[in-house]
């Protein structure tokens, strides 16, 4: 018994200076060990968001530039790597909201009828410190201006003289186009000596603060100009007190309109006047 009991001693004597010569040794090996780290202490992971690029200002509706990453995420500390998502702000409101299937590092957003704030998001999934945020960047809406309304003094006839008009808009360009190759860029543009082919729909857009309008149309109607009637003729001379009588050829689907001393006017075909003075 007494010689078991110094075996003992002498054991834990050699263990216990073993262990005080290794000390050091011991400690840098468990603060190197990865599982050690995984298992009982928050790793050392900084999450840089990165930056993004690509405000601009643009006119409702139309195509936007991306935007970029100008400086990626970095800091992943896994093959998993970093995961980006994205979120917007549209103007007037408070609460950013998930952009749907965004996952690149850019993002081209589609479609913009108001002005909208973005940002990326970067998530390491093993980093308890992420997800991390770029600075926004806003994307600025300015409205379209609205359709103007078009007009002209329609029908006219060949040789007459088309008159188009659109009401005034302050700090506005005008743009028409129509038919015969028609183009102008004033406000209220006229077509002297028309001609059939000068016939047909005119469009006017106006721009002001750098974006254009729908277009706004009016239709032109051009007649031809009859011919001059064909042996006008009276039953002259007459006497007085007799009854004049004035005729013209029958033209299909046309008017007539006479005129004739002391105020005489008819729009009869072959008018009469009584009792001729």
């Amino acid at each position: 018994m007494g010689r078991r009991l110094t075996m003992l001693s002498i054991y834990l004597l050699v263990i216990s200076m073993s262990l005080r010569a290794e000390d050091n040794l011991t400690v840098k090996n468990i603060e190197d060990s990865s599982l050690f780290k995984n298992d009982f202490v928050a790793r050392d992971c900084p999450l840089n968001a990165g930056t993004i690029t690509g405000a601009q200002t643009i006119c409702s509706g139309s195509v936007i530039a991306p935007i970029s990453s100008s400086l990626p995420a970095t800091g992943a500390t896994n093959s998993t790597g970093i995961v980006y998502s994205w979120e917007f702000l549209p103007n007037g409101q408070s609460v950013w909201a998930a952009v749907p299937l965004a996952t690149n590092d850019s993002y081209t957003p589609i479609g913009l009828t108001v002005t909208t704030q973005y940002r990326r998001i970067a998530t390491d999934p093993s980093c308890p410190s992420s997800p991390v945020t770029t600075a926004p960047i806003t994307i600025t809406v300015t409205p379209l201006p609205a359709t103007p309304g078009a007009s002209s003094n329609t029908p006219v006839c060949t040789g007459g003289t088309i008159n188009l008009s659109t009401p005034f808009v302050a700090g506005a360009t005008y743009a028409w186009t129509g038919p015969n190759g028609f183009t102008a860029a004033i406000q209220n543009p006229t077509i002297a000596n028309a001609t059939i082919p000068a016939a047909g729909t005119y469009s006017v857009t106006i721009t002001a603060n750098g974006c254009t309008s729908a277009a706004g149309t009016t239709i032109v109607v051009v007649n031809s100009t009859p011919a001059t009637p064909a042996s006008p003729g009276s039953n002259s001379p007459i006497c007085s007190g007799n009854t004049v009588l004035l005729t013209t050829p029958i033209v299909a689907g046309a008017t007539y309109g006479w005129t004739g001393p002391n105020g005489f006017v008819s729009s009869q075909q072959n008018p009469s006047i009584p009792a001729a003075s």
